[in-house]
This record gives structure tokens, sequence and C-alpha cells, in this order.
């Protein structure tokens, strides 16, 4: 993967885990999504916290993004982890730079 596909990626997870975790969207999806999440869910479960969470959300949509590339640019396998986390991290560090206040 070169670096301008991999910052291409990383800024495609920031976006997606931006918009999953604290817009609205069109037409409320997002938003809807998240109350369908808390109401659904476990009580026992975290996961109305990991879709609310933009660092947890990003890890979920890097993974999703890192085997998606694995198959576009025919990388290695143990690779995939390791994109994933890079991907998470490099949305993780514009929300940093992005952002103000609190996490």
């Amino acid at each position: 993967m070169k670096p301008f596909e991999f910052l291409v990626l990383a800024l495609a997870v920031y976006r997606l885990a931006l918009m999953v975790t604290k817009e609205a969207g069109p037409g409320w999806v997002f938003k809807r999504l998240r109350g369908l999440v808390r109401r659904k869910a476990p009580k026992e479960s975290h996961m109305d916290e990991g879709i609310s969470c933009q660092f947890c959300m990003s890890m979920q949509i890097a993974i999703v993004v890192a085997t998606t590339a694995h198959f576009w640019w025919d990388t290695s396998t143990y690779q995939i982890g390791a994109y994933a986390l890079a991907l998470s991290a490099t949305a993780i560090m514009c929300n940093q730079l992005f952002t103000r206040g609190d996490l």
C-alpha cells in the first residue's frame, strides 16, 4: 500500500467514525442507529458505548477497511492487523488534531 493510499483510507476511517458516533446524518440515520443500539443492546454489554465512542468505532471500521484493502492490494494476511491498528491510530490522531477539549 502506498503512503497516499494509506492516508486516504485513514481519513476515510476518521470521517466514517465521526459520522457514526457524533452526527445525525442524512435523515437522522446515524442518530437513529445509535438509539436503536442503545435500546436493543443487552444490559451487560458495552455495545451502546462502542457505537458512541469515536475511538472504538474507528477500530471497528479500520478492521473492515484493512480487510478490504487486503483483497484489493493483495497484502499479506498478517498485515491486516497492522494496517487496522495504524488506520485507527491515524484516525485518532486526526481527531485529537482537529477537535478541542476533552476526549
